[in-house]
């Protein structure tokens, strides 16, 4: 029977070694065959549900929470709210989506999400420090969904209340209409499935 003491980094991963220094100084073993190497935070995956939920607050807080090194998913990311001027905020992404035929054509961008799933998850993605090498790594922990994946445990979706929409937004529109706006393809299932909620 082999010894393996387990050692942290300073990301907080655990590995578990036989190495000399670690044998100096033994603050724990366990007993295996092979060193591994995992997170803790593996297996705490967080599931939030972006239903009525204005997209800049619930940014800014999964953004945060991913930098903490935690794993989090997103389910029906077309139901987001993006507050403001329904006409200002169509124009903002339809500018965006201009811009690649100004700088050299299709092919060289800038690239523009149309889906309510990429919208959301590149929304996110501004708010991390994504050109950084932690930056790409928080954001390898983010799944995003558009509707509710098979063999999603309904009882486990979390509901932020801060990023919630406060009373009645008069001006506000919903990422699905922005998906729509963009000439995103294949979104009948999805307005279908908001009819009937």
């Amino acid at each position: 029977m082999k010894y393996f003491w387990i050692s942290r980094d300073r990301s907080g991963i655990f590995t578990l070694t036989n190495s000399l220094k670690y044998r100096l100084y033994p603050k724990f073993f366990i007993s295996a065959h092979k060193s591994i190497k995992y997170k803790i935070q593996k297996y705490m995956v967080k599931v939030y549900d972006a239903t009525g939920q204005v997209l800049g607050r619930l940014a800014s807080v999964i953004a945060k929470q991913l930098l903490n090194g935690e794993q989090v998913s997103v389910v029906y990311a077309e139901r987001a709210i993006i507050s403001g001027n329904k006409n200002a905020t169509n124009a903002y992404f339809l500018a965006k989506a201009d811009k690649k035929h100004q700088t050299g054509g299709k092919h060289k961008g800038p690239f523009v999400r149309r889906l309510p799933d990429r919208i959301v998850s590149h929304t996110i993605r501004g708010m991390l420090p994504f050109k950084k090498p932690h930056g790409r790594e928080a954001f390898r922990r983010l799944k995003v969904y558009a509707g509710l994946p098979e063999g999603t445990d309904t009882s486990k979706v979390l509901v932020l209340e801060k990023s919630k929409k406060l009373g009645k937004l008069k001006k506000q529109t919903s990422v699905l209409a922005v998906s729509q706006r963009l000439g995103a393809k294949n979104l009948d299932v999805l307005k279908v499935i908001g009819e009937n909620k």
